[in-house]
Order: C-alpha cells, then structure tokens, then sequence
C-alpha cells in the first residue's frame, strides 16, 4: 500500500524559561522536514517569583499561535549540576551496579548533592585514553528534587504537559545537526555561561562558568554609579570596544559626550572580567583538546540576549579561533523576516522542540 498523504506532526513546545524572559518555539515535521510554526518571548517579573512564570506562561500560551499542551523545558544553568567526568578505569555501563553506584559517590563528594534528594543521570561521551588507561568519559547531572518539582507545580498550574527536562548544551547542540566541523558553543546567561563543544549535533564536553552578564552589569552600576537600563545600555552600545575602529558608531555629535572615550571608560571598568571570561572559555577548549584523540575547534559561536559589543572580535583575538554570533534560523534554512529577529534567543527552545526529530 502506498500513503495518499504524508503524516503532519506538531512538535511539543520548547520552552526556555529564564529569570527575565520565557522563549519558547515549536516546529511542525513533514517526512524528514520541520517548518517554523511559531516562536514567540514575554517578560517575567522576575520580583513576583513562581507567580510572575506562571503569569508569563500564561499569557505566551493564550496568544494562540502554539498548538497542543506537551512542552519540553530546559534547566536554568544554575540550577543543573554539570561535570565532565572520567571514569576509575573498568568502570563502565556495561556493569550497572558498580557504575551506578561510582556515579552516586562523585554526586556526593564532588558536588556536594545528596542523591537521595536529587534525579541524577548522565550524557556518555565514549571512552577516552587517560594516563595510559582506556577510561569512560560522560558528562555528569545532578538537579534537586526541589527544582524539578517547581516546574512540575508550574506545569500542572497552566494545564502543559511536561515531556522532558532537558539541559541548555543538550538543546544547542541538536540546531547544529548538520554542522560536521567541531564547534564550540558559547552560551552567555545573566548568571552563568555554558561553554560546550560538539560536532554535528553530538555533545563532546560541556563546562559551566559562573560568571554572566548581570556580573558585567554590576561592575558598570558599581563603578559609574548607573541604574541597571543605563548599564545594560553602555554594555550592548560599546562593551568590548576601546575605539573608533572597534565600532563604527562611536560618532560624536556636538554637545555630546565623546563616544570613544565613553567606550574606553566602560572597557576599563570591565576589562579584567573580559579578559577573564576569555581565558575561561580558552582553558574550556584547551582543556578538551588536550584529550588524547580530539581534534581543533575550528569555529566559536556566542549567543545570549545582552551580549556586549564587540565581543565576538574580542574572542576571537583571544582564542585564535573564528567566532560568530549564533543565528539559529538562518542556519536552519528558515531564512529572515521582521518577526524573527534576534533569533539566537530561540535558540534553546528551538533545539528542546526538535528534541526527538532524527
């Protein structure tokens, strides 16, 4: 028998939930293909709590444009528990018992996570010569009890059914499944960054680092004596520029502030959390490449929804690498229009939608 038609699925949403925004995507797949069916944000007061998600998610929801109630979510970064961890060398999944409970002791000793309180799993990246010893390699997560049943309470509050709980690396990597180079994804939240590289959709190494863009905003609201809109301004406006040649729209008008000089004051003030974050992500990448049987980085992306400026160039000078901002839908082939601009702050919820499409 030969289908007359072709069988039409919704993905479940991805949602994105932050402090500050939700994000969230759906897709809907025809044979091998997704289409774009929708992709929308709303601000969170974040001051209001679990109310202020549950009033946010509520009005995204009631706008009509998503179809069904199943959702796939992500973790916030911190509130996941992430390590690359290599195996005491025999120890494998092929004895269950023994690697069970080895995992559970690194749980305990070295993040300091009871697991009786916790959902503890892992993401396995094949073994790995160490020392001369062929040793298992995965990435280990912890997340507490406490955490998943907040979002099961927000779930049930707005009538969603939760498919998956799904981690920020997981979901970037999916949007770069026909990517065959070996990339490094870097992913700039307000409270913490997630480095991960990968190939071709595959997660090789994942690292947390606790610095964030509210950091950068705190050092500029501290030293310059700014409420939080005029920081987040200076940060976006000039960041990681020190001059007229960094940024091409440093003009200065008359009876206005010479703009270069303006940016060279907010570098100062942040220059050595830059220079940080930079060798940060830097020993991120060393460190995997280190490991016997990995190959180059070849490219760097950065997404985030407050980037500063100029920070592409700048990590790029610093970690000799090519480095871009992340543009999801371009890269998918869905191409651009007025309603899916910056598309990079979709671009978790779009890898949770897509988290079961082969």
């Amino acid at each position: 028998m030969i289908p007359l038609f072709r069988r039409s699925a919704y993905s479940p949403i991805g949602l994105d939930i932050r402090h500050a925004e939700i994000h969230a995507a759906q897709f809907r797949t025809r044979g091998s293909k997704s289409h774009l069916v929708a992709a929308a944000s709303e601000f969170v007061d974040a001051e209001k709590g679990a109310q202020g998600e549950l009033e946010a998610l509520t009005s995204l929801l009631s706008t009509g444009q998503f179809r069904g109630k199943s959702v796939v979510c992500s973790l916030r970064n911190e509130e996941v528990h992430t390590r690359p961890l290599l195996m005491p060398a025999g120890i494998t999944p092929d004895d269950p018992h023994r690697f069970r409970t080895a995992l559970l002791e690194e749980v305990q000793t070295t993040l300091n996570i009871d697991p009786e309180n916790a959902i503890v799993d892992y993401l396995p990246f094949g073994m790995k010569m160490m020392d001369e010893e062929e040793r298992f390699s995965l990435l280990l997560v912890a997340v507490g009890m406490e955490v998943v049943n907040r979002y099961v309470s927000l779930f049930k509050a707005t009538g969603l059914h939760c498919e998956h709980l799904d981690i920020g690396p997981c979901a970037l990597n999916r949007v770069l499944k026909n990517e065959d180079r070996t990339y490094c994804l870097i992913n700039l939240d307000d409270d913490s960054t997630q480095v991960s590289i990968g190939k071709s959709g595959n997660l090789l190494f994942s690292r947390t680092l606790r610095v964030g863009t509210r950091t950068m905003i705190g050092e500029l609201m501290q030293a310059l004596s700014l409420p939080e809109s005029e920081a987040v301004y200076l940060l976006q406006t000039y960041g990681c520029a020190t001059s007229l040649e960094d940024n091409t729209n440093l003009i200065q008008r008359p009876g206005e502030v010479n703009q270069a000089m303006l940016a060279g004051a907010v570098y100062e003030v942040c220059s050595k959390l830059f220079d940080s974050f930079a060798m940060e992500v830097k020993r991120s990448i060393d460190y995997y490449m280190r490991q016997r049987g990995h190959g180059a980085v070849e490219e760097s992306m950065i997404l985030g929804t407050r980037l500063p400026c100029n920070i592409e160039n700048f990590l790029r000078d610093r970690l000799s690498v090519p480095v871009s901002s992340l543009d999801v839908f371009s890269r998918m082939g869905i191409g651009h229009s007025s309603t899916l601009r910056d598309s990079d702050r979709y671009a978790v919820a779009t890898g949770l939608a897509l988290r079961d499409v082969r």
